[in-house]
């Protein structure tokens, strides 16, 4: 299942490892701020991030998207 993540805050790398546990394949995450975006590549080894919800089911096409702090 392709996941996307909305926002990248302090919860945000629970709700990783529980989505990888359950070997959904984290395609993408969203966050308005640049820093946010970076965190969630780096930190969160998720492979792209955009700046809107739009841009990224535009782009990934996910099957879920989970809303986190």
């Amino acid at each position: 299942m392709k996941v996307a993540i909305v926002g990248y805050g302090k919860f945000a790398p629970k709700h990783l490892e529980v989505l990888r546990a359950l070997e959904c394949d984290v395609v993408a995450a969203c966050n308005r701020s640049e820093a946010g975006r970076t965190k969630a590549i780096e930190e969160g080894k998720i492979p792209r991030a955009y700046a809107t919800i739009g841009e990224l089911i535009a782009n990934e096409k996910p099957d879920g998207i989970l809303c986190t702090a």
